[in-house]
Protein backbone atom coordinates (compact mmCIF):
# COMPACT_ATOMS: atom_id res chain seq x y z
CA UNK A 1 0.00 0.00 0.00
CA UNK A 2 1.19 3.49 -0.86
CA UNK A 3 0.19 6.85 0.64
CA UNK A 4 0.69 9.82 -1.68
CA UNK A 5 -0.59 13.38 -2.14
CA UNK A 6 -3.99 13.57 -3.83
CA UNK A 7 -4.07 14.79 -7.43
CA UNK A 8 -6.78 16.30 -9.59
CA UNK A 9 -7.15 12.94 -11.35
CA UNK A 10 -8.23 11.40 -8.01
CA UNK A 11 -11.28 13.64 -7.57
CA UNK A 12 -13.90 11.19 -8.91
CA UNK A 13 -12.76 8.27 -6.74
CA UNK A 14 -12.34 10.48 -3.69
CA UNK A 15 -15.76 11.99 -4.35
CA UNK A 16 -17.41 8.56 -4.31
CA UNK A 17 -15.77 7.79 -0.97
CA UNK A 18 -16.82 11.17 0.41
CA UNK A 19 -20.44 10.34 -0.43
CA UNK A 20 -20.20 7.13 1.64
CA UNK A 21 -19.18 9.23 4.64
CA UNK A 22 -21.85 11.85 3.94
CA UNK A 23 -24.51 9.14 4.00
CA UNK A 24 -23.31 7.96 7.42
CA UNK A 25 -23.20 11.52 8.80
CA UNK A 26 -26.82 12.14 7.83
CA UNK A 27 -27.78 9.63 10.53
CA UNK A 28 -26.14 11.81 13.21
CA UNK A 29 -27.91 15.11 12.61
CA UNK A 30 -29.96 16.83 9.88
CA UNK A 31 -27.31 19.56 9.54
CA UNK A 32 -25.28 17.20 7.38
CA UNK A 33 -25.85 17.61 3.65
CA UNK A 34 -27.75 15.45 1.21
CA UNK A 35 -25.57 12.86 -0.41
CA UNK A 36 -26.47 13.02 -4.09
CA UNK A 37 -23.46 14.23 -6.10
CA UNK A 38 -21.88 16.10 -3.17
CA UNK A 39 -18.53 14.32 -3.17
CA UNK A 40 -16.73 15.68 -6.21
CA UNK A 41 -17.59 19.27 -5.34
CA UNK A 42 -16.62 18.82 -1.69
CA UNK A 43 -13.26 17.21 -2.51
CA UNK A 44 -12.49 19.85 -5.12
CA UNK A 45 -13.48 22.79 -2.90
CA UNK A 46 -11.97 21.50 0.36
CA UNK A 47 -8.69 20.09 -0.91
CA UNK A 48 -7.77 20.22 -4.59
CA UNK A 49 -8.59 23.90 -5.28
CA UNK A 50 -8.07 25.15 -1.72
CA UNK A 51 -4.62 26.59 -1.06
CA UNK A 52 -5.15 25.86 2.66
CA UNK A 53 -6.22 22.27 2.01
CA UNK A 54 -4.16 19.10 1.84
CA UNK A 55 -5.21 15.55 1.05
CA UNK A 56 -3.48 12.20 0.78
CA UNK A 57 -4.78 9.02 -0.79
CA UNK A 58 -4.05 5.40 0.07
CA UNK A 59 -3.52 3.21 -2.98
CA UNK A 60 -3.45 -0.55 -3.16
CA UNK A 61 -2.88 -2.26 -6.52
CA UNK A 62 -3.38 1.11 -8.28
CA UNK A 63 -6.82 1.52 -6.65
CA UNK A 64 -7.60 4.35 -4.26
CA UNK A 65 -8.91 2.68 -1.11
CA UNK A 66 -8.92 5.67 1.24
CA UNK A 67 -8.09 9.31 1.72
CA UNK A 68 -7.53 11.87 4.45
CA UNK A 69 -7.95 15.60 4.12
CA UNK A 70 -7.19 18.58 6.31
CA UNK A 71 -7.25 22.36 6.19
CA UNK A 72 -4.97 24.95 7.73
CA UNK A 73 -6.92 27.11 10.18
CA UNK A 74 -5.91 30.54 11.45
CA UNK A 75 -6.34 30.73 15.22
CA UNK A 76 -7.74 33.73 17.11
CA UNK A 77 -5.17 36.15 18.55
CA UNK A 78 -5.86 34.88 22.10
CA UNK A 79 -4.08 31.60 21.23
CA UNK A 80 -0.32 31.15 21.56
CA UNK A 81 -0.19 29.41 18.20
CA UNK A 82 -1.02 31.01 14.88
CA UNK A 83 -2.24 27.96 12.93
CA UNK A 84 -3.61 24.48 13.42
CA UNK A 85 -4.30 21.80 10.88
CA UNK A 86 -7.94 20.71 11.08
CA UNK A 87 -8.43 17.10 10.02
CA UNK A 88 -11.74 17.10 8.17
CA UNK A 89 -11.97 13.66 6.59
CA UNK A 90 -10.52 10.20 6.98
CA UNK A 91 -12.26 7.76 4.66
CA UNK A 92 -11.43 4.13 3.98
CA UNK A 93 -13.53 1.87 1.77
CA UNK A 94 -15.52 -0.58 3.92
CA UNK A 95 -13.77 -3.66 2.56
CA UNK A 96 -10.36 -2.19 3.53
CA UNK A 97 -11.21 -1.09 7.08
CA UNK A 98 -9.44 -2.64 10.03
CA UNK A 99 -6.12 -2.91 8.18
CA UNK A 100 -4.45 0.20 9.61
CA UNK A 101 -5.01 2.36 6.53
CA UNK A 102 -6.79 5.11 8.47
CA UNK A 103 -3.91 5.27 10.94
CA UNK A 104 -1.37 5.47 8.11
CA UNK A 105 -3.31 8.30 6.48
CA UNK A 106 -3.44 10.20 9.78
CA UNK A 107 0.29 9.62 10.26
CA UNK A 108 0.94 11.12 6.80
CA UNK A 109 -1.17 14.18 7.70
CA UNK A 110 0.82 14.48 10.96
CA UNK A 111 4.11 14.22 9.05
CA UNK A 112 2.97 16.95 6.64
CA UNK A 113 1.97 19.19 9.57
CA UNK A 114 5.39 18.77 11.17
CA UNK A 115 7.18 19.55 7.91
CA UNK A 116 5.10 22.73 7.66
CA UNK A 117 5.79 23.86 11.24
CA UNK A 118 2.20 23.29 12.40
CA UNK A 119 2.19 22.19 16.05
CA UNK A 120 -1.34 20.84 16.47
CA UNK A 121 -3.93 18.89 14.53
CA UNK A 122 -7.57 19.31 15.53
CA UNK A 123 -10.75 17.57 14.45
CA UNK A 124 -14.46 17.38 15.15
CA UNK A 125 -16.23 14.04 15.33
CA UNK A 126 -19.75 13.01 16.28
CA UNK A 127 -19.81 11.18 19.60
CA UNK A 128 -22.19 8.75 17.85
CA UNK A 129 -19.46 7.76 15.38
CA UNK A 130 -17.81 5.19 17.66
CA UNK A 131 -15.61 3.72 14.93
CA UNK A 132 -14.11 7.13 14.11
CA UNK A 133 -13.70 8.10 17.77
CA UNK A 134 -11.77 4.87 18.41
CA UNK A 135 -9.57 5.46 15.35
CA UNK A 136 -8.73 9.01 16.41
CA UNK A 137 -7.97 7.99 19.99
CA UNK A 138 -5.73 5.18 18.72
CA UNK A 139 -3.92 7.74 16.55
CA UNK A 140 -3.24 9.89 19.63
CA UNK A 141 -6.04 12.47 19.63
CA UNK A 142 -7.38 13.55 23.03
CA UNK A 143 -10.54 15.32 24.14
CA UNK A 144 -10.08 19.08 24.24
CA UNK A 145 -13.48 20.68 23.81
CA UNK A 146 -17.03 19.78 22.94
CA UNK A 147 -18.79 20.86 19.75
CA UNK A 148 -22.44 21.72 20.31
CA UNK A 149 -25.32 22.73 18.05
CA UNK A 150 -28.68 24.40 18.65
CA UNK A 151 -31.68 24.63 16.36
CA UNK A 152 -32.84 28.22 15.88
CA UNK A 153 -36.39 27.59 14.71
Amino acid sequence: MMIRPAKREDILEMGKMYEIVAEVHKEYHPIFHEVENCGVNAVTTNYIDNRNGIAFVAEENSEIVGFAGAQIKLMPETFKIKYTLHLTDVVVLPEYRGKGIGLKLIEKIKEWAGENKIQYITLSVSFKNNFAVQLYEKAGFKDLSKDMIMDVD
